[in-house]
């Protein structure tokens, strides 16, 4: 657990568990248990500071770009993996949310599994295929650590890939995906074989 110290709500300090959690995808980092303070007035939290953790990955993020989708139910994103880090945050509502390791452009190696919602948010390191579902009506923000650039071709795959099977809680017809994700190539097309993936 990292403790990080808050001088800003309310007027007054105090000191934050919050739990930056390792996992299965190199530098993807899970970060729960943020506080959210709650009065007459209605809520704060703080779910990013650059000095949150001693992990590295966080001072890597050096924000560029803030990007803020509205998503109805069953809106479903994804699989996009440009070359940039990602801190992501759910400000309301609650996402599905799917992590491929597509790292450097190599065969999936580890794909993780998350429920995204105000008291967590994750770190996608550049490369890993980003991918969300929203359960109900959902805000889903994220920062970026380079800008997005018009006519850019960046990495994709499909949300249905067999060989990654991703199991998205919301199925057709309920389902509302873009035309151009749902015309994303699988990993077998965009990289010449299978790979065998491992669920976490």
């Amino acid at each position: 657990m990292t403790y990080w110290r808050n001088a800003i709500h309310w007027h007054r300090e105090i000191i934050v568990p919050m739990k930056i959690n390792t996992t299965s995808i190199p530098d993807l980092l899970y970060i729960t248990d943020i506080p959210i303070f709650s009065d007459e007035r209605g809520s704060f939290r703080t779910p990013f500071r650059i000095d949150m953790g001693t992990y590295p990955q966080l001072a890597w993020l050096e924000t560029k770009q803030w990007n803020i989708s509205e998503n109805e139910r069953g809106a479903t994103r994804g699989i996009h993996a440009e070359p940039w880090n990602k801190f992501v945050h759910v400000i309301t509502g609650k996402a599905f949310a799917a992590i491929v390791d597509l790292t450097f452009g190599e065969a999936p190696r580890r794909i993780e599994i998350f429920e995204l919602d105000a008291t967590c948010a994750l770190y996608i390191p550049k490369g890993c295929g980003n991918s969300f579902q929203a359960l109900d009506f959902t805000i889903y923000a994220y920062l970026t650590s380079e800008l997005w650039q018009a006519g850019e071709k960046y990495l994709a795959v499909s949300l249905d890939d067999p060989e990654l099977a991703i199991d998205w809680p919301i199925k057709d017809p309920e389902r509302i995906i873009s035309d151009k994700d749902r015309a994303l190539p699988t990993c077998v097309e965009v990289f010449g074989e299978k790979m065998v993936v491992g669920y976490d």
